[in-house]
């Protein structure tokens, strides 16, 4: 027996010479027996780091603080938690009933939640699912640094600790510490470095699969993000063409490689990518309007100097996040002089840099980089883009300083402080200025000591690595400092309650109908909370379906996308099928129309007894509807007037009795609207009001129109006591007041900013309640009688008396297709807003199912382009051991020659 151990080879280690692999074997070295540990550390160090601050600001489970701000709190949560709910129960995520009365939620996922670690969402209880969002935050930073350092580790040719320092300065950069609060995007952002490195693949050796896959994945787990991705893979491809110039031929070739990848990549994401296209066609954003002149938005020097570091990163509003690192913008000087670069490396790498910073600062530019849009809040979306181009271009002068470091190189390490500290010293605080100078001559010590021959490379990539761990550190507390965190332990507010209202519902109902809260906690309650219902804010909201519950009385902005209920009147419960009010305070603001069924601490459930199901028969000249009265509730009146035919008008104004304001003048424009300034009260005191006085004709509940600029809400009184506040009114809408007397005297009075002007619409209305019973008892005879509904389809017979239009409260994007009696019928949209159908008299079975549009396309273009990427995968492996087998024979037959 031969006892010789196999010689360990150069670049092997022990384990890959002649052993069999244990796990930790596999898991700390690849085939070629290279480390992973660098590859490893470039995602642990960064994923340490962000819970190491979270720890500090007390984010659970280290505290009661949570994560979930701003958008985070109103739109991500909640479409995270529908889409939990779905994975877990097995349901579909073509559609959901729990927002904007029915949504094609695959493309709301497709900008909110397809992340492919929110699958992973299904091993968390629902209670935790705050807790699985933060993990999968910090897991996507971690990627961003792993990814990053695979692109320096196959780009350069280098398998050291610089990786994983350079690595740090992509992962935790202001863009990241600044919007991770949007974590939608953090995907993609994260996947940039494998989709560059994909594309540096193709132009050296002509390998597609990385690009492909990368590619896909970034598209999938957020197009948005991914069009930049896009953009910035055709700025790679062209500068990658003529640093490595294979002549025209060589470049064409590659063209049709990346063109043919690019392709195969789409089409992988196509399932998904169509349908969203689709629908955002639907949205308020195909309005935009080009600029018609070039404007620019900051100074630019302003704008450069956010490259330094030591200060907060724009969270909301401010200068775009460029801070990197100070070692990534002093190795800038080094990369500029240094001889061993390119001079076409230089050119390309200045006027890439420099692209990015004049498409912040240009609105036309930046109108274009942001999908021909502007944004609204969270500016510069793009500028991760100029962090990963001066870092890799660092990293690209570090490789060569490394190897042969000169004085000059110092020099120009000593001379970009300078520079910078020039550029920022007026647009910066001292704080930040003196500590990023301090960083930079940190960096510039290191490397001069390396220079001086006192420490040894290996030593100074250390020293480097720690430099860059404890400044991105820093940058990740002030990144956490500035986003902020919120209390964990009361969202959602009153959790506890009104899951067991749902529950009572769902136990003593089975119909299908709405449920819905007389006030917002946030703009997507529904998703939050887990029942049917109305509110939604998204980017995908369907314009038409906003601009008709606008036209209704309903919180709503096109512009805003978004449309959301607050209590409102007996018309808009019945034709939006709401059968169930939740109110957080108890507080019904119509207690004619709505009966209390149960409570559960403060909150309340109430039952509508006016209530229509989400089908009914109604009259033919409901296709008549205009809606286009300033006045909502007049459009009520005339959807009421046309769905029953009743002549009459259910609503009537209430008349102002008298008016008490006080620090204005204000002005009646017209019924209703009045414009204000302000005048200082002769008594000197600092009150500044509205007050508008009414008596009450009837017995029976009381609605208006308030909305008053600079106010912060109005409160309704009765004989001077205030029998309710309501929060801000930020659009237009109508609302509940309350159940009065004939002959109570109510108020609306609010209180407005001092030295403000502005205007305002007050409009109080009372009810025709005969009238009102008789048209919802009409058209609840010919309603649908559900006899089966799931996410995708709802089953039902009605009667319809005469030949009528079938009027439904499911919002139209033509993804629904309608049956009757087992024959397709033509669906007619109301505004192009919600499902009609025409039928005739008598007794009929309808159906609805529903696929999103573009979906089956899309999935049949995503199968195909499996198989082909499979396909061609399979075909070049067996090409490959062809000829391998064919040079072995050649071989073996040359020897035996």
């Amino acid at each position: 027996m031969d006892n010789k151990k196999t010689p360990v080879q150069k670049g092997q280690n022990k384990f890959s010479a002649g052993r069999k692999h244990r796990f930790t074997d596999i898991l700390l070295y690849n085939k070629k027996g290279e480390t992973r540990v660098f590859l490893i550390l470039s995602f642990l160090i960064p994923f340490i780091l962000i819970w190491i601050m979270f720890s500090h600001f007390e984010v659970h489970p280290f505290g009661d603080k949570q994560i979930l701000v701003t958008d985070l709190w109103h739109q991500y949560f909640p479409f995270f938690k529908e889409e939990h709910d779905k994975l877990q129960n097995l349901s579909s995520l073509l559609y959901s009933w729990n927002t904007g009365m029915g949504t094609n939620f695959l493309s709301v996922m497709s900008y909110y939640a397809a992340s492919p670690l929110n699958l992973l969402a299904v091993f968390f209880p629902m209670e935790y699912s705050r807790d699985a969002m933060t993990l999968f935050l910090t897991i996507k930073i971690g990627c961003a640094g792993l990814f990053f350092a695979i692109f320096l580790k196959h780009t350069f040719k280098r398998n050291d600790i610089s990786i994983v320092g350079f690595s740090l300065l992509y992962a935790l950069c202001s863009y990241i510490m600044g919007y991770y609060w949007n974590l939608i995007w953090i995907d993609t952002v994260a996947l940039l470095p494998l989709v560059v490195l994909g594309t540096i693949l193709i132009v050296r050796e002509g390998k597609y699969k990385l690009y492909a896959v990368s590619l896909a994945l970034s598209l999938i787990a957020n197009f948005y993000i991914g069009l930049f991705t896009c953009i910035f893979t055709v700025m790679v491809f062209a500068a990658a063409s003529i640093i490595k110039w294979q002549g025209i031929k060589g470049t064409f070739i590659r063209l049709g490689q990346i063109a043919g990848a690019t392709v195969i990549g789409l089409g992988m994401g196509a399932f998904i990518l169509i349908p969203a296209y689709l629908a955002l066609q639907l949205t308020n954003s195909v309005d935009n309007q080009f600029p018609q002149m070039i404007s620019f938005y900051e100074p630019w020097l302003k704008m450069i100097s956010n490259v330094i570091g030591y200060h907060e990163p724009t969270a909301k509003e401010g200068l775009p996040n460029f801070y990197c690192g100070m070692f990534a913008v002093i190795l800038l000087g080094v990369f500029l002089i240094n001889k061993k670069i390119k001079i076409r490396e230089k050119i390309i790498t200045v006027l890439y840099l420099s692209f990015i910073i004049v498409s912040c600062n240009m609105n036309i530019l930046n109108y274009i980089w942001h999908g021909f849009h502007f944004t609204n809040m969270i500016p510069y979306r793009f500028s991760f883009i100029f962090s990963f181009i001066l870092v890799a271009a660092a990293y690209r002068a570090f490789t060569v300083i490394t190897e042969d470091i000169q004085i000059f190189d110092i020099l120009a390490l000593s001379a970009m402080t300078f520079i910078i500290a020039l550029v920022a010293y007026r647009d910066q605080t001292e704080k930040a200025l003196i500590y990023s100078i301090i960083t930079c001559f940190v960096y510039t010590a290191v490397m001069f000591i390396y220079e001086r021959k006192i420490i040894n490379k290996n030593i100074m990539r250390y020293l480097i690595c720690a430099v860059c761990t404890v400044e991105m550190g820093i940058n990740a507390y002030n990144g956490v400092s500035t986003v902020t965190t919120t209390t964990y332990s009361i969202y959602p507010k009153n959790n506890e309650e009104i899951q067991a209202l749902i529950d009572y519902t769902e136990r003593n109902d089975g119909d299908f109908y709405r449920t819905e809260l007389t006030s917002t906690y946030t703009i997507n309650d529904p998703a939050l909370y887990g029942f049917k219902g109305v509110s939604q804010f998204s980017s995908t909201a369907n314009v038409s379906v906003t601009r008709y519950l606008e036209s209704l009385g309903l919180m709503a902005s096109a512009a805003g996308n978004r449309y959301y209920y607050t209590q409102s009147t007996p018309i808009i419960n019945a034709f939006l099928n709401i059968k169930y009010l939740m109110a957080h305070d108890g507080y019904s603001g119509d207690e004619t129309y709505l009966d209390e069924v149960s409570s559960e601490g403060t909150v309340k459930l109430y039952k509508n007894n006016a209530y229509l199901p989400i089908g009914f028969a109604a009259d033919k000249s409901i296709m008549n509807y205009i809606g286009e009265s300033k006045e909502q509730v007049e459009n009520q009146n005339e959807l009421f007037r046309l769905a029953t035919g009743l002549d009459e008008n259910v609503f009537t104004a209430v008349s102002i009795k008298d008016v008490g304001h006080k620090g204005l003048n204000v002005v009646k424009q017209s019924v209703g609207n009045y414009s204000y300034q302000y005048n200082k009260p002769e008594d000197g005191s600092d009150d500044c009001y509205v007050k508008y006085n009414y008596t009450v004709p009837d017995d029976g509940p009381v609605y208006a129109v308030f909305f008053f600029d600079n106010t912060n809400g109005f409160q309704v009184k009765k004989d001077g006591v205030t029998v309710h506040s309501f929060g801000n009114q930020k659009y237009k809408n109508v609302a509940a007041l309350g159940n009065f007397k004939a002959g109570d005297v109510i108020t609306l009075y609010s209180n407005v900013e001092k030295e403000k002007s502005g205007s305002g619409k007050v409009l109080v209305y009372q009810a025709n309640e005969e009238l009102l019973r008789q048209g919802i008892e009409k058209l609840s005879k010919g309603g649908i009688a559900v006899s089966d509904y799931s996410d995708t389809e709802i089953k039902g017979t009605f009667t319809a008396e005469n030949d009528s239009v079938f009027y439904t409260s499911i919002p139209y994007d033509g993804g629904w297709k309608v049956y009757i009696d087992g024959e397709e019928a033509e669906v007619t949209p109301l505004k192009n807003a919600v499902v009609c159908v025409p039928v005739t008299a008598g007794s009929h079975e309808i159906r609805f199912k529903y696929c999103p549009p573009g979906f089956a396309a899309g999935a049949a273009i995503t199968v195909g382009s499996v198989i082909v990427f499979a396909a061609i995968w399979i075909l070049e492996k067996k090409y490959r051991k062809k000829v391998k087998t064919l040079n072995c024979e050649t071989e073996k037959s040359d020897a035996e020659s």
